[in-house]
């Protein structure tokens, strides 16, 4: 479920409450605990505390430790529901591209992959829809101006005035909010809509997010989808992101400044501040830095801007094509900014997706090697895993291949991408990459 990934992107804590249909009526749900974890973990207990509730009301939860409320709630499973299906937890294997900036409550992209099913899953549950809006200035002060009030709760009759809301204020952000009215409280935040990258609403009644739109090509403003998926793999990490700048003598004197501090962890807020140094340095060379504040050291240097040059002509670019299919990655051989080139000037045609790519590149970036593992639907459900054949190389091609190898290998099986730290014998990443 992408809403799960998002939340815990943005630093908020996966919880769930559930309940039997007399106690559904009354509104007397019980907490069934918090997840933690990372994201593929927290889907796996998702997934069985679904299959322990079966023929019982689920609720997902997305909570604000910090401000100590609740920004999502959204039913997951009914009675008559059967867990695993992939409408719910367990996804299928997709090989649609997340370069997206997923955002399931005060995120920046989309709601999952279908604004308007949560628009459907809003109005099922009772709560009404409403919007607010805000120019570049007021998004960085957090100063929302209310929209029109959407009237009725017919589904096509809120979409339809969603898109007039969205074509109102093009060049604005747009975000939905659902609202609990017998509650007075706001249940779900999400934005819809950037400057430059207009929502739509689908001839068939979805919602096409911006960033749905544009995978593959620009994430966000000046950024792409590549970057945008490595802030979110270091967010999700607990790392910080800053930046550094310099012209062309200082670069070539290795002679980098610092740019302005990003104090925050939610991914909103991070890639706006990254639009705005690359708009505040444009002609100059960029630098994205993921930052281990525990250890006090950097985990990641990349360039994402360079001079005469657009960041989406940057080293990686990776052609997304529709769900379902290969996507073709192309690695060029130009140097990465610290005067080691990843590319060999080949193009590998896979069926992996750009994010897993792009995973991939940063761990190996980092000096950590790839590993696999897999599992039947027997083993996952007791987190008995077995390894695959090991991957021995440090290249990049070698690695996708062999990762394209395994998932062809081991197709029917639940498959996950793991990175390991050799010096400190400890694993830095499990996700899972392949579902049965």
């Amino acid at each position: 479920m992408a809403q799960v990934r998002s939340l815990l992107a943005q630093g908020y804590t996966i919880g769930a409450e559930y309940a039997n249909e007399r106690r559904f009526k009354t509104k007397s749900w019980l907490t069934g605990g918090t997840f933690s974890g990372r994201a593929d973990q927290v889907l796996g207990d998702l997934e069985g505390f679904l299959q322990q509730h079966q023929g019982e009301y689920v609720r997902l939860l997305g909570v604000d430790t910090g401000a100590k409320r609740r920004v999502l709630e959204v039913i997951v499973q009914r009675p008559k529901d059967t867990p695993g299906e992939p409408s719910r937890i367990t996804t299928t294997k997709n090989n649609s591209s997340n370069g997206h900036v997923a955002a399931a409550s005060n995120g920046n992209g989309n709601v999952g992959d279908d604004i308007a099913s949560q628009v459907r899953a809003l109005l099922h549950q009772g709560y009404k829809i409403g919007t607010e809006y805000a120019n570049k200035r007021r998004f960085q002060t957090k100063s929302w101006k209310t929209g029109p009030s959407i009237q009725g709760n017919r589904e096509s009759d809120v979409i339809n005035q969603l898109q007039n809301i969205l074509a109102e204020h093009q060049q604005e952000y747009v975000r939905l909010i659902g609202v609990d009215p017998n509650a007075k409280r706001r249940v779900s935040e999400s934005i819809i809509q950037r400057p430059g990258q207009a929502g739509n609403i689908q001839s068939n009644g979805a919602v096409a997010s911006p960033r749905a739109a544009n995978r593959g090509a620009v994430a966000s403003g000046g950024l792409t989808a590549d970057v945008a998926q490595q802030v979110r793999s270091l967010l999700s990490q607990g790392y910080k992101i800053g930046t550094e700048h310099a012209d062309k003598r200082r670069f070539r004197t290795k002679s980098w400044q610092s740019c302005s501090p990003i104090d925050s962890n939610r991914e909103a807020d991070v890639l706006a501040a990254l639009e705005v140094c690359l708009v505040d340095h444009s002609g100059e060379y960029v630098r994205l830095i993921g930052i281990d504040t525990q250890a006090k050291r950097r985990v990641v240097e990349t360039i994402i801007q360079r001079p005469g040059e657009t960041s989406n002509n940057g080293a990686r670019t990776a052609t997304a094509t529709a769900p379902g299919q290969s996507y073709s990655y192309a690695s060029s051989s130009r140097d990465n900014g610290n005067g080691n080139g990843n590319g060999n000037g080949r193009v590998a045609t896979m069926n992996l997706t750009t994010e897993i790519v792009s995973q991939v590149s940063s761990l190996l970036k980092q000096g950590y090697k790839i590993g696999t593992e897999h599992a039947n639907k027997r083993r996952f459900r007791t987190k008995s895993w077995q390894s695959c054949s090991p991957i021995d190389s440090n290249r990049e091609a070698d690695v996708l291949a062999a990762l394209e190898a395994c998932l062809t290998e081991h197709q029917g099986e639940y498959i996950r991408l793991i990175g390991i730290d050799s010096q400190a014998k400890r694993r830095v990443l499990e996700t899972i990459i392949q579902r049965p």
